[in-house]
């Protein structure tokens, strides 16, 4: 899946960093693992527009959309 969106919130946690991503049609989250989160972390900020590849999962009931590499996700200026 591969969704395009605004950044509404970046939050850091010990194994990844969570962002919510905002569109047209709602909210999604977008769980980052640590491992690519450090590689990212300076690309992006809250505000930006960006594109996020990766795998639909379902946690707590909620779908959340995982990168599995860095190069998943691209900020757009």
């Amino acid at each position: 899946l591969k969704i395009k969106g605004k950044v509404k919130e970046i939050k850091e946690f010990k194994a990844g960093t969570r962002v919510i991503l905002e569109d047209e049609e709602g909210e999604l989250t977008v769980w980052i693992w640590k491992d690519i989160w450090e590689n990212l972390k300076k690309t992006f900020k809250e505000g930006d527009n960006i594109i996020v590849a990766g795998e639909l999962k379902e946690y707590k009931g909620k779908l959340e959309l995982v990168p599995r590499i860095k190069d998943d996700i691209l900020p757009l200026k």
